[in-house]
């Protein structure tokens, strides 16, 4: 990067080992087959490289360590804090290691030391131009009364060659763009990139992504489900991705929460009006209305078990349909994961205790359907606290601090995680423990 006496390389010196170590034909440089780039853009990116270099490392590598520009309290004060010469500020050493100063000429309120924003140069882009001919079209950049041919790679980036032909102005067509590649004469190219869009995507059509046409194709055959139209169509709008993030508590298994997504959420339960062999369309188990999943979030014999879960929940009324069903309060919006939790470990038992009415004709008693979650709610929770306190010892044996963010996730709303362990809130382990 540097001489050996320590001095910066001229652009002439930089230009004659680029002469010496390239093939170069006028003002270009041949970097690959076909692919030629101007001397000056390599200069440009020598000189991008060298800016990129934190200038204490420059002054270190030449022998000149920058101390200039502080004063001696100041330097006094950065090495009582710890500051060795050359080294940037700060406690990791990564700030400024030289005082900031003003821009030449600057004379406005944008900050001390800004440097001027470098506007893009579309010129390169812009300065392109096409002929029409009767031999075909010549695309190229005026020089004079001539025009430097240029020649299209396969992407259509434009190169210069030595030609150089004379031109009318009659013959001139503009150049239309298809990102940085050239797409043809705009009047003749169809269809034009910035004026057109496809389906519902906001973009122009040379800024579009695999992405973006994979989206817009499934949509086009997409269709709302089933089970979110009826469900909106009984209750309205719903906060379906929330209701769906609740399947993500990780202190239960599928078996407990899947009975729940599969029967209720995805209406996947035989009710009688639906089976022939039921008899009647009535509620297996109150008998009063005609049967339905909706109907099941406000059944009387299903009053006590959800009275229940208004005290873990914080739900108002008992028959609130859209918090028994989906976890949806009103109030406070979708009940957190260890409420979820109980409410699926709930509807498995109360699942479980309707079909054996069904099929054996086993009576529904709401005091066994909670004796049953609750039991299996506290064996979930232990099981929890074990695998928890794994993780802590060996985080421990490797002599590092515990990090198990998604375990203070799925216990929010029944409790917290203090010293690496589960602690449920009094309420529910009044709740857990009442007639189990």
């Amino acid at each position: 990067m540097f001489k050996d006496d320590g001095e910066d390389f001229t652009p002439g010196e930089v230009t004659e080992e680029i002469e010496r170590l390239a093939r170069v034909e006028g003002d270009h440089v041949r970097i690959r087959r076909g692919e030629w780039v101007p001397i000056k853009k390599l200069l440009s990116d020598w000189q991008r490289v060298l800016d990129c270099i934190p200038k204490y490392l420059i002054d270190t590598i030449k022998g000149q360590p920058l101390m200039k520009g502080y004063s001696p309290v100041a330097l006094r004060m950065m090495r009582n804090l710890g500051w060795l010469p050359g080294t940037g500020l700060g406690l990791r050493t990564i700030g400024p290691s030289e005082p900031i100063t003003a821009q030449s000429g600057q004379s406005d309120r944008k900050g001390l030391g800004l440097r001027p924003i470098k506007r893009p140069n579309k010129s390169k882009k812009e300065g392109l131009i096409a002929l029409w001919r009767s031999e075909g079209i010549v695309y190229g950049r005026r020089e004079g009364l001539c025009l430097r041919v240029h020649s299209l790679s396969i992407k259509g980036y434009p190169s210069p060659t030595p030609e150089r032909i004379y031109f009318e102005d009659s013959e001139v067509r503009e150049v239309q763009w298809w990102k940085g590649g050239v797409m043809g004469i705009a009047e003749s190219s169809f269809p034009n990139p910035k004026e057109w869009r496809y389906g519902d995507i906001d973009k122009t059509l040379d800024r579009i992504t695999v992405k973006d046409l994979t989206g817009a194709f499934t949509r086009i055959d997409s269709a709302i489900p089933s089970c979110i139209k009826k469900w909106t169509e009984i209750f309205g709008e719903l906060n379906f991705l929330g209701i769906s993030e609740r399947y993500s508590t990780g202190i239960i298994s599928p078996k407990d929460y899947m009975p729940h997504f599969k029967l209720i959420m995805h209406r996947a339960l035989f009710t009688n009006p639906h089976n022939p062999q039921a008899g009647t369309d009535m509620c297996r188990l109150c008998g009063v209305e005609r049967e339905s999943i909706a109907h099941f979030g406000k059944c009387t014999c299903l009053k006590p078990i959800f009275e229940q879960l208004r005290r873990v929940d914080g739900g108002v009324s008992w028959d609130d349909q859209v918090l028994n069903l989906f976890g949806h309060n009103s109030f406070k919006g979708i009940v957190p994961p260890g409420i979820s939790m109980i409410h699926f470990i709930v509807w498995k038992f109360i699942l479980i205790s309707m079909t054996q009415l069904s099929l054996e004709n086993k009576p529904f008693v709401p005091a066994e359907v909670l004796k049953k979650a609750k039991a299996r709610i506290k064996r979930k929770i232990e099981v929890a606290r074990y695998n928890l306190e794994v993780l802590h010892v060996r985080a421990r044996a490797r002599g590092q601090d515990l990090k198990a963010p998604q375990y203070r996730k799925w216990t929010r709303g029944i409790g917290e995680i203090e010293d690496n362990k589960i602690v449920l809130y009094d309420s529910i382990v009044e709740w857990i423990i009442e007639d189990t």
